[in-house]
């Protein structure tokens, strides 16, 4: 049997990840969480603010996420050692009357925006060159999902940048034309335009309108985009629903899925955050599919030589092909966007 990969292959480095939706991290309980090859754990600190640390503790690497938080240190649930949101060492109990080894814990920049909590990862030791922010948060209810999926991640975030499967992989509720049943409802002509730069790609329709692409900022926007780290939006402008899909890579053949989705046509009010349990429909039609792929078809994180492709395709190669070079290290060099049409029936 072939070992699974763990470790970071499939972790961008000086990027913004999710680490858990803020309304998950409460004032007395620590959360885990991984990114590649981080073990995490968060938790506030006396006065509120996020603590993101390597989830380690120092003395016998025991998970301080099973530990208590109190005063705004994390304590080890084997033998209490306090660690500080600093990651320092500030109390041992079995010795009171002792200085405390000199030691800590390794601890990330963590910031809170959009509803989520966010560490930067970086093994050089870069500094955040940009905030975390998403788009398109600005009214009404949205339900946040944790999933985790036996898929890569670049497979991931290239299904959601593919038009023509929906008919398919989503019968019953295609949009507009979905009866609830397992029967593929007509298919269209969709005559899409795709934008590509160094680091997002965007699809929208009709295409022949050459209209400007969406800035996923409102609900009158349509289309899907990526952008990376690893993020996909779904528009699908007023008929519908708007969904944001945040990847974290677990290790070369599984990632983490926080998911968003509001749904109506016109949402208002303050922006408020339903944590929900289980999986979403839509979603986990996706994850079956590309979980039975996964077993067949990648290897250590790439694809096998024996994929074949058609023009409907060219938007989730371009994505591949920025995120890998992001995998490697490459420098992303701005450069001005490329449009060109993407037509298919779907």
């Amino acid at each position: 049997m072939r070992k699974r990969a763990r470790g970071g292959n499939m972790l961008i480095q000086n990027h913004w990840y999710p680490v858990c939706p803020s309304e998950r991290l409460k004032s007395d309980k620590p959360v885990s969480a991984q990114i590649g090859k981080y073990a995490l754990v968060a938790f506030r600190d006396r006065v509120g603010k996020p603590v993101v640390m390597l989830d380690r503790c120092p003395h016998r690497g025991v998970p301080l996420s099973l530990g208590r938080v109190h005063d705004g240190k994390i304590a080890c649930r084997y033998h209490g050692w306090q660690i500080a949101a600093d990651g320092a060492l500030v109390g041992v109990p079995a010795h009171p009357d002792e200085a405390v080894p000199n030691c800590s814990v390794p601890t990330f920049e963590a910031v809170e925006s959009s509803h989520y909590l966010w560490a930067w990862i970086s093994d050089t030791g870069v500094r955040p060159s940009y905030q975390p922010a998403l788009r398109g948060i600005q009214h009404g209810e949205w339900h946040q999902y944790t999933c985790v999926w036996q898929v890569n991640i670049i497979a991931a975030v290239e299904n959601n940048l593919d038009a023509s499967h929906v008919p398919f992989s989503h019968a019953d509720t295609y949009p507009l034309r979905g009866d609830g049943t397992d029967e593929v409802p007509d298919m269209v002509f969709a005559d899409l335009r795709c934008e590509v730069d160094h680091q997002s790609v965007v699809v929208w329709g009709p295409g022949r309108k050459q209209r400007p692409p969406p800035d996923f900022e409102t609900t009158a926007s349509m289309g899907m985009r990526f952008e990376l780290p690893f993020r996909n939006y779904v528009w699908a402008g007023g008929r519908t629903a708007r969904a944001i899909y945040n990847w974290v890579p677990l290790d070369n053949e599984s990632c983490r899925l926080e998911f968003m989705v509001q749904q109506g046509a016109e949402p208002s009010g303050p922006v408020s955050i339903v944590l929900r349990d289980g999986e979403p429909h839509v979603p986990s039609q996706d994850r079956v599919l590309l979980e039975a792929a996964q077993r067949l078809n990648w290897v250590e994180g790439d694809e096998k030589p024996y994929f074949k492709s058609v023009p409907s395709d060219q938007p989730a190669h371009f994505a591949r092909n920025i995120m890998k070079r992001a995998l490697r290290g490459d420098g992303l060099s701005a450069q001005a966007p490329k449009q060109f049409n993407v037509s298919c029936w779907g």
